[in-house]
């Protein structure tokens, strides 16, 4: 009996930690679709101040302005075709449904402590592990980032979750890493301006 009482201690964990991950990666999806509805309007917005600019004033050749667009037009497309792939609020939906399943099955396995034989106390954490496999096996797996970050949330509460100074290095390095692709995207225009634009100047294409 005692090794069924272990067992679904262990399952506990394993569900408490996974729901945390999930947590994790529902916000981070909800973060991710909150910069592509803002990339889209600061993506038209270079295009509109782009086009307004060169009406006023006439700092670069007509081949420039025509390349420029064209660029800034694909750039624009391939954003957007990107982004409505990608279905960030519809796969932070399926984690939020994936973690509330697991809360509900964290807490009936208390109940598995209660039961009066071995054998019920058995079948009914079989049960309850049939439907932690089923919960994973429908919903996406986290990133290794959602995880470390669903560790760093729990150290406070719960010793086995704290980070050593490898997970903290990697940790950041995950995060710093999202950063400056979001620091790139929103500053690409301004970035392939500069580039064709010193290009252009030097001969260089």
């Amino acid at each position: 009996m005692s090794n069924i009482v272990d067992s679904a201690k262990n399952l506990s964990d394993r569900i408490w930690f996974s729901r945390e991950a999930w947590a994790r990666a529902e916000a981070r999806l909800l973060s991710d679709q909150g910069h592509a509805q803002r990339l889209m309007v600061v993506y038209s917005v270079y295009s509109l101040c782009f086009a307004i600019a060169l009406l006023k004033y006439k700092v670069v050749s007509d081949d420039f302005q025509n390349i420029f667009s064209v660029v800034l037009a694909v750039m624009l497309m391939a954003l957007s075709l990107n982004l409505n792939t990608r279905n960030f609020r519809e796969r932070a939906q399926q984690f939020k449904s994936g973690y509330l399943k697991l809360m509900d099955i964290e807490s009936r396995i208390m109940q598995v402590t209660l039961q009066r034989t071995p054998q019920a106390m058995l079948d009914d954490y079989n049960d309850l592990f049939a439907s932690y496999k089923q919960i994973l096996n429908d919903v996406e797996h986290h990133t290794a980032g959602d995880a470390l970050s669903a560790r760093q949330h729990a150290a406070a509460d719960r010793t086995d979750g704290k980070l050593s100074a490898l997970d903290h290095a990697h940790l950041l390095l995950l995060r710093s890493w999202r950063a400056v692709w979001l620091v790139a995207f929103y500053l690409g225009p301004v970035l392939v301006l500069a580039v064709c634009y010193f290009g252009i100047r030097n001969n260089l294409f």
